[in-house]
């Protein structure tokens, strides 16, 4: 039998992330996310976590609702890996692609999607899938890359090349993903900023990595320069 590190790597890792795996500094992150948007769950929701990887993320939406958590992600390795090593109660697996979703219009009560759609080849047709499983008035929540952080746009003035994340498809600008959001039929009701990022952040916080939550904080002051951009939105139509 593969041993954990080995399974993850050799079998699950493309951009999908286990925090047990992950540096001090990158599980902060990680985790703090979950913790945000678990906060905004309703007791006795039934919530989906849309392209959840491994799943690591739902001992902490179980620590928020009693109701049930469908995990989906596209990879049936990732999701089992989850089962085995991310093991909650009252939770199903299901195996699917974002942008033909396998649930009927209007079933659920939330929607988690972080740090999902910067992967996708037709984010605009998996905003709309999200749209269509919540009920009316349902709470979607988002995150993703910030193509409009402040050390891009360092980068920019300076005429720099930047680099994109690995697996990304396309990262967002921050007035360019809220109007996608509301053309989707999302209405922002909270926005955060997750880690001011600037040239050198990361090798800061690894060196330093208490400086990780100021950074985390920082970002939550002035989402529009932060490395992430998160919102929670409801369904207007």
């Amino acid at each position: 039998m593969m041993k954990r590190e080995e399974l993850y790597f050799k079998r699950i890792y493309a951009g999908r992330v286990d925090v047990f795996f992950e540096p001090p500094f990158f599980k902060i992150i990680h985790l703090d996310r979950y913790l945000w948007a678990s906060a905004h769950l309703s007791d006795s929701a039934l919530i989906l976590d849309l392209g959840c990887g491994t799943g690591y993320g739902a001992p902490l939406i179980r620590r928020r609702t009693r109701g049930l958590i469908i995990l989906a992600d596209i990879s049936a390795d990732a999701l089992q890996y989850g089962k085995k090593f991310y093991p909650v109660k009252n939770c199903e697996r299901v195996v699917c692609d974002a942008l033909h979703l396998p649930f009927r219009d209007e079933v659920f009560d939330g929607c988690l999607m972080l740090e999902v759609i910067e992967h996708l080849l037709q984010p605009e047709k998996a905003l709309e899938e999200a749209n269509r499983i919540l009920k009316r008035s349902g709470v979607f929540i988002i995150t993703t890359p910030n193509a409009d952080n402040f050390s891009y746009r360092i980068y920019r003035y300076f005429g720099k090349p930047i680099k994109v994340g690995k697996h990304h498809v396309k990262e967002f600008g921050y007035d360019e993903f809220k109007f996608i959001l509301k053309k989707a039929g999302f209405k922002i009701v909270e926005e955060m900023g997750q880690l001011f990022y600037f040239p050198g952040a990361f090798k800061v916080a690894f060196k330093f990595p208490r400086l990780a939550r100021l950074l985390i904080k920082t970002g939550r002051r002035f989402p529009k320069y932060s490395l992430h951009q998160c919102y929670v939105c409801e369904k207007i139509k």
